[in-house]
């Protein structure tokens, strides 16, 4: 019996740390139509999985071949590394271009640091189906910023999020139902 309660306590902590990463949205902040706005957004997500925070696009691909393509993407309070990308056209350098998030200013947005994809932009960059991997600090809250182009009708959009990479409520829940079953074991075998 105690050895099923430590089985299942065991098995209750390590399901709160393995939970599946979530996709999370942007908001726009740039004065575009509301449709241009759900493009962008719809197309364009982050998550975030211990230290490391993915942006992905999923598209779609538009008649012309081209879709929404991440062309800046710009970090507040600190500067994140660079790691794997999921297309070979996903190629970014530091120091990026233009040095602020188009309309960042109108929601008090400043930029620590900046990405920008290496040339051609806007073909080069998260195209439709691919992603782009940061390596972040864990348990910090930022603000994360993005500019996408190639928008229908030739548009562009800013997007902004906060980023948080603190474990989410459920995660503590189950962690504090895993000490509890814990510490029953516990007082358990000291009474008995």
């Amino acid at each position: 019996m105690k050895l099923k309660l430590a089985i299942s306590s065991v098995a209750l902590a390590a399901a709160a740390f393995a939970a599946p990463a979530q996709a999370n949205s942007f908001n726009c902040i740039t004065n575009n139509s509301l449709a241009t706005c759900n493009q962008a957004t719809s197309a364009i997500t982050w998550t975030t999985a211990g230290s490391t925070l993915t942006i992905s696009n999923a598209g779609p691909y538009v008649a012309d071949q081209t879709g929404p393509v991440v062309t800046s993407i710009y970090f507040e309070l600190f500067a994140p590394t660079l790691g794997p990308a999921s297309g070979p056209k996903v190629q970014y350098s530091q120091n990026g271009s233009p040095g602020n998030l188009p309309g960042g200013n109108t929601v008090g947005f400043t930029e620590f640091s900046s990405f920008s994809p290496d040339s051609p932009s806007p073909k080069w960059g998260i195209n439709p189906g691919e992603s782009l991997s940061f390596s972040a600090v864990q348990n910090l809250s930022y603000r994360l910023g993005i500019h996408v182009q190639a928008l229908q009708g030739g548009l562009s959009e800013s997007l902004v999020a906060t980023v948080s990479h603190a474990p989410e409520p459920e995660t503590y829940a189950l962690m504090l139902a895993g000490l509890g079953l814990v510490g029953f074991m516990a007082r358990r075998r000291k009474l008995g």
